[in-house]
């Protein structure tokens, strides 16, 4: 906890942001270094109310919260640079259950109140390709199936990390990485323990490096999970994405990725575990984006290929029915497609779910989102999540109206 605490406060030497890679000229020191102390502040407002209606439950739920961040970056002295950010979510109307338990009537929303520090680290930016970053942040890799922030919920998730960062001569970008513990979507002071943080041991490297109509992308993750050891893990994969020209003013777009996972520290002995993604698609030059992809995360029937720290929202449908994934392993074939409409931003999607072992059903889900932005700052959104037919799981339909402001 002491090695934690002194990550959060940011007392240790700080390492490059995983999510800013471009190399930036160096920042002259003002001639008054008193300086430091100066910066901007940065606000994000979000009003959400959420409705879930799941069949294994006798009751519905319903939650309207308030979350609001209020952060503040100094300005950079010598190549340093420090940033803050408070949370804090309110619930506006009738109580709700935010984790399962049992004996709940009412399946939980996962964005429980709750004020805490969402960021405080110190960065260094040589100038040069070498970025420093240390302290309770972000962290994105990719498109977050491994590590992400989990925006979508009202409480962010972020980690205690030491972040090296490197934009190589040939444009590679290399990111090594030391995790010290994770801040997870429930909060600091949700009633189960095992549900607010974790305590981890964590090194991590990942490289990205440019090639012709795209990127690979190459990493490795160590995870001791201190807390919940049997979950450790060590996760090597690679993943391609790029795009090229299709016809008229169309691209095609396409994604390869394969990971192997294993047990890891004191793990439970376990045979290894695969992951697999194909993803091929057409975009447009107005925006519009067709998308046909197959996911797979493999199962033996005791143990299955997990994510623990992904932007999970984003994977396996907005209803949120695979956040771990079941010990036979998940198949998704998804069909999808986003652009504009009219002057709304429109997404539909369509999932069909199956085991990777035994080929059982394990249901259909459709997707459907509307955004509009009012103003730079000012958007919104409504989004419906649909799951039916799976042999073992009951359905399920979710509803959200949201209005955001960020500055």
């Amino acid at each position: 906890m002491i090695r934690k605490t002194a990550l959060c406060i940011g007392l240790t030497l700080a390492i490059a942001s995983v999510t800013g890679h471009a190399q930036t000229a160096p920042v002259a020191p003002p001639s008054n270094p008193w300086a430091f102390s100066f910066g901007t502040f940065s606000l994000d407002s979000r009003v959400r109310y959420e409705s879930v209606d799941d069949g294994g439950f006798a009751e519905t739920s319903d939650a309207l919260t308030w979350r609001n961040r209020l952060g503040f970056r100094t300005r950079a002295w010598h190549g340093f640079s420090a940033f803050v950010e408070v949370e804090d979510v309110r619930a506006l109307g009738d109580d709700y259950p935010t984790a399962a338990a049992p004996g709940n009537t009412q399946p939980p929303i996962s964005d429980p109140e709750g004020t805490e520090w969402n960021q405080a680290l110190i960065a260094y930016d040589s100038g040069s390709g070498v970025k420093v970053q240390l302290g309770r942040q972000r962290l994105l890799f990719d498109n977050q199936r491994f590590f992400g922030n989990v925006g979508w919920r009202q409480n962010e998730q972020t980690f205690d990390a030491a972040v090296v960062n490197w934009t190589l001569p040939n444009k590679g970008v290399l990111d090594v990485v030391w995790l010290d513990g994770v801040h997870r979507i429930f909060g600091h002071s949700h009633p189960n323990t095992l549900l607010r943080e974790w305590d981890l041991q964590a090194p991590l490297i990942h490289y990205t490096q440019p090639v012709s109509n795209g990127s690979v992308s190459a990493y490795a993750y160590f995870v001791e999970n201190e807390t919940q050891p049997l979950s450790s893990a060590r996760t090597v994969g690679v993943r391609y994405s790029g795009k090229c020209p299709a016809f008229a003013s169309w691209q095609w777009s396409g994604t390869a990725e394969y990971a192997r996972q294993s047990d890891w520290a004191d793990a439970v002995d376990r045979p290894d575990q695969d992951y697999r993604l194909l993803e091929a698609g057409l975009i447009s030059a107005k925006a519009h984006s067709f998308k046909l992809g197959w996911e797979v995360l493999s199962g033996d029937g005791r143990f299955a290929f997990q994510t623990p720290f992904a932007t999970l929202h984003a994977f396996n449908g907005w209803a949120d029915r695979f956040l771990t994934t079941p010990a036979n392993g998940l198949d998704d074939l998804y069909l999808s497609w986003s652009g504009p409409c009219h002057k709304l931003t429109c997404t539909v999607a369509w999932h069909r779910f199956e085991s990777d072992r035994l080929n059982l059903d394990l249901g259909k889900e459709l997707d459907v989102s509307a955004s509009y932005a009012f103003t730079p700052k000012l958007s919104g959104i409504a989004k419906y999540a649909v799951f039916q037919d799976a042999d073992t799981l009951a359905d399920v339909s979710k509803f959200w109206l949201g209005l955001e402001y960020k500055r």
